[in-house]
């Protein structure tokens, strides 16, 4: 009786491994149809997922890594699942007009039953409470001004290309340009400044106004706005500080916009001469008029225009 039992037990554990194989075939078009049936509900997933990813995308927030990565092999899967159908359709006809080609249906029920396990997976990894970070993106000076219908004289472009030559130069760290009201100077200086970040040679551009009647917390306000920066200080020294901190950890050109006068830098939280170099950023100041230079030529250039 032991012998007999023993001899079940054993017929069990070898039928069952090759009942499974059998399965494969008997549920060839079922296995199929299953795959179908749960590949439209990652469909319908990534495609929520897309628009999430949009709608944050426009509020210049930045995107998960993991959704990122999660998108890339939803399509990875579902173009498999593409490949499974157009096989199942080929492999509808029989080999050589007359028998079932059981070999490549064997390994396309194997295909599919290995698939939807792997798009159940992205079903339950796909299920975001958010896909971004909240993290504001900078703004970028092309956004605030119109690039298409400039068209420069002779006179501005030998300007531009001054100034140009001076944002190329590693011993410069501040550039003025000055001259009489009207003449364009504004213009020239956003011009040359979008010039100068597709050329690479900053990471970000931002532009503050600064006016005859000064007024600091508006200002730091413009350049925390551009950079994206929260400001939560109540006083102008803190304030400059953050400024400054995040100034300091990239390439940024500085672009102050209707200069009548003096100005401390500092107590905005623009870095000083030094600290510019340091982390290569620049200071350039669009002035109503100057009548000459009054700094350090090695640290500062000042161009008429």
């Amino acid at each position: 009786m032991e012998i007999v039992i023993f001899i079940l037990e054993v017929g069990d554990k070898l039928w069952e491994p090759v009942s499974n194989q059998i399965g494969y075939l008997v549920h060839y078009k079922k296995n199929v149809e299953n795959l179908n049936a749960e590949v439209e509900t990652l469909e319908a997933l990534r495609k929520d997922n897309r628009e999430s990813v949009r709608a944050a995308e426009v509020n210049g927030e930045e995107i998960k890594a993991d959704v990122r990565t999660w998108l890339e092999r939803a399509d990875a899967a579902i173009a498999e699942v593409e490949r499974v159908n157009d096989d199942f359709k080929l492999n509808k006809r029989c080999l050589w007009g007359c028998f079932p080609d059981w070999i490549s249906r064997y390994r396309l029920s194997k295909r599919a039953v290995k698939d939807k396990v792997t798009i159940g997976e992205l079903q339950d990894q796909g299920k975001f409470e958010r896909v971004s970070l909240q993290v504001r993106k900078p703004l970028e000076i092309e956004s605030m001004i119109s690039t298409g219908d400039f068209e420069a004289f002779e006179s501005t472009q030998q300007a531009m290309n001054e100034v140009m030559r001076a944002l190329r130069d590693d011993k410069v760290n501040i550039i003025g340009v000055y001259g009489m009201a009207g003449v364009g100077k504004t213009t020239m200086v956003e011009q040359v400044s979008v010039q100068a970040r597709r050329d690479g040679l900053f990471d970000h551009v931002v532009k503050a106004v600064v006016s005859q009647n000064i007024n600091l917390k508006m200002i730091q306000g413009q350049i925390a706005d551009m950079l994206a920066v929260k400001l939560d200080d109540e006083s102008e020294a803190g304030r400059a500080g953050h400024l400054k901190e995040r100034i300091m950890r990239g390439r940024i050109l500085i672009f102050l916009d209707d200069l009548w006068g003096r100005i401390e830098l500092t107590k905005i939280g623009v870095p000083s001469g030094r600290d510019l170099q340091a982390c290569k950023s620049k200071e350039a100041a669009r002035q109503l008029e100057m009548s000459s230079p009054t700094k350090d030529d090695m640290i500062a250039r000042f161009l008429g225009i």
